[in-house]
């Protein structure tokens, strides 16, 4: 098998990919879901096209006020190879890097606040 044709075998992939969900309602604020996919892909393209197919269905329900909930996909952030041959437990699948501690800790906080 050749270098080339190596390259087009698929191997596992991270997407993150946003959800955002609305409620029928004018003074209700967004929600937003981030979504962390394992797709076998052969590419990072293939692997976000993959993770759009997967999410772009929108999923509707009525909440426990009788409003209309709907969860719509907003965008892939990125989609990254997760470079190991065998996945087991604990193999590390995403990876963020980031400067401002404190910025990542309060929006921490701000998810479970809400």
């Amino acid at each position: 098998m050749t270098q080339e044709n190596e390259s087009l075998l698929p191997t596992f992939y991270v997407a993150v990919v946003i959800i955002e969900s609305a409620i029928a309602n004018p003074t209700s604020q967004p929600l937003y879901e981030e979504r962390f996919l394992l797709i076998k892909a052969t590419s990072e393209e293939d692997a976000s096209e993959k993770a759009i197919q997967q999410s772009n269905e929108p999923l509707s329900y009525q909440n426990q006020y009788g409003e209309t909930v709907t969860w719509t996909f907003k965008e892939v952030v990125e989609a990254k190879e997760v470079n190991y041959d065998k996945i087991v437990d604990g193999t590390e699948i995403f990876t963020r890097f980031f400067r401002n501690y404190e910025a990542y800790n309060a929006a921490l906080q701000q998810k479970f606040e809400d």
